[in-house]
């Protein structure tokens, strides 16, 4: 059986996300699950991951046709100098997967009744921000 979900920002459909009944959340839903998610015990000891949940969500929700680059999120959410290089520096992508860790136990733990869901593909720094309910949830 396939799942899938509707990236909010592109109308494309992806079948490796592992949710049913997604609907499209408002813009302002998703500032407030943003805002819920930085305010959680688990993210609020962590500036870093909070910066960069809150750049990928308004970058997302803004200027949805434009992909995110490695480069982009290390000088823009991190302040990284312009002659940053993603070979050398791999900040950006382990606070990617400190962050998608951080989602996940979130949801297992005091989000599990959020309507809405954000996530990050791995491979992805574009968020996934779905509608649903709670009891619709099946995680791949």
């Amino acid at each position: 059986m396939h799942r899938f979900i509707f990236h909010n920002d592109r109308d494309t459909v992806d079948e490796t996300s592992g949710l049913t009944n997604v609907k499209h959340p408002s813009p302002s839903e998703c500032l407030a699950q943003i805002d819920r998610l930085v305010r959680s015990p688990l993210l609020l000891g962590s500036e870093e991951l909070c910066k960069l949940l809150q750049y990928l969500a308004h970058h997302t929700l803004n200027t949805p046709a434009i992909y995110l680059k490695e480069y982009q999120i290390a000088t823009e959410a991190f302040g990284r100098p312009s002659d940053f290089d993603p070979q050398a520096d791999s900040c950006v992508r382990v606070q990617m997967s400190r962050l998608r860790s951080k989602l996940a136990q979130y949801y297992d733990s005091d989000g599990v009744h959020d309507s809405i869901l954000v996530l990050v593909p791995k491979g992805r720094y574009t968020p996934l921000i779905s509608k649903e309910t709670p009891c619709s949830r099946a995680w791949p």
